[in-house]
């Protein structure tokens, strides 16, 4: 399905039940878990997101665990409806070397460049949005 097609739901979810469980951590916050976030226009979100469930599936995305979507769906928490956001989740959050290596691997299997992207640990995701204030909202930025 495609992200921009959705209006019922906010996010499309793609998740590997035993990728989950051998990386220990999970997608709801109860762990030392996160995410990085990779945003894109909206005429761009389509063609992003089934290119991350190709590579996914293939397991061309180490350390990624599951990932979502966001979709047409308006979302308060968002800074823009410009642009929708694909996570990426992996941890352990706390271990820099091997979230910066995940990210690095991310951007480059994804085609990303000339920006920055950034990795959020699921313990931030409460503090809140720029949207909704938060000045820090990330942990770990990449310039890529």
């Amino acid at each position: 399905m495609d992200p921009m097609s959705e209006t019922r739901l906010p996010w499309l979810l793609e998740h590997n039940e035993q990728r989950a469980v051998e990386s220990g951590l999970d997608d709801e916050g109860e762990d030392d878990g996160g995410k990085w976030m990779l945003f894109y226009p909206n005429d761009e979100i389509n063609a992003a997101w089934h290119r991350s469930v190709d590579l996914y599936r293939a397991g061309h995305l180490p350390g990624v665990h599951s990932m979502k979507v966001s979709t047409a769906m308006p979302n308060p928490r968002a800074s823009t409806s410009a642009s929708k956001v694909i996570i990426f989740y992996c941890g352990p959050s706390k271990d820099e070397a091997k979230m910066r290596s995940i990210g690095t691997s991310l951007a480059s299997a994804m085609q990303v460049t000339g920006t920055t992207i950034t990795y959020k640990p699921d313990y931030m995701t409460a503090t809140g949005t720029a949207a909704t204030g938060q000045k820090v909202n990330h942990l770990y930025k990449l310039r890529v």
